[in-house]
């Protein structure tokens, strides 16, 4: 029985031995060709979406007088003879962040206006809230710019709070300040 517990004691020890067992307060032993910088995982940054950054650009509102007729109900201020109608320019200043929500201000002389709005794949949908409370002055205006290359482009719509006043331009942004 002695030369059993033998042949099992030195089946242990050359298990041990090349199975390259350490006590846990040595380092591992190195094998041939490795070394700390192969084993460490290469990452790379992933890249910043398009939308990110500061946004920049102007827009030149001229009215709009919508072809329905004082007959089917339009108002007068409606009409083509009118002098109504919702004309300026704004200077528009946003920054999208990661999660493509889109903040910022737009003033000129159609007024001040917090800017709010969301990315959906390559458009970028933006509400214009107004500062001013009075119905003379634009309240409802949205647009959806769409990406094209390095800029944002859309017709921006509006109207007065009492709706009898309305504008539309195109409205170009540029990228001021790309990922950033």
């Amino acid at each position: 029985m002695t030369q059993s517990w033998i042949s099992i004691l030195a089946v242990f020890l050359a298990t041990v031995t090349t199975c390259g067992c350490h006590r846990k307060d040595e380092p591992a032993p190195a094998t041939h060709g490795s070394s700390a910088q192969s084993a460490a995982p290469t990452a790379s940054a992933p890249a910043k979406p398009w939308y990110l950054g500061h946004w920049t650009g102007k827009v030149h509102l001229g009215s709009v007088h919508p072809s329905l007729s004082r007959e089917k109900g339009a108002p007068s201020a409606w009409l083509p003879s009118s002098d109504a109608g919702l004309s300026g320019t704004l200077t528009i200043n946003m920054d999208v962040d990661e999660k493509g929500q889109a903040t910022g201000r737009a003033e000129g002389t159609l007024g001040k206006f917090g800017l709010r709005g969301r990315t959906d794949g390559n458009d970028l949908r933006l509400t214009l809230d107004a500062d001013s409370n009075s119905v003379q002055a634009m309240q409802n205006a949205f647009v959806v710019l769409t990406r094209e290359q390095d800029t944002l482009k859309g017709e921006l719509k509006g109207a007065t709070g009492d709706a009898l006043s309305l504008g539309a331009g195109t409205v170009v942004l540029t990228h001021a300040v790309p990922g950033h």
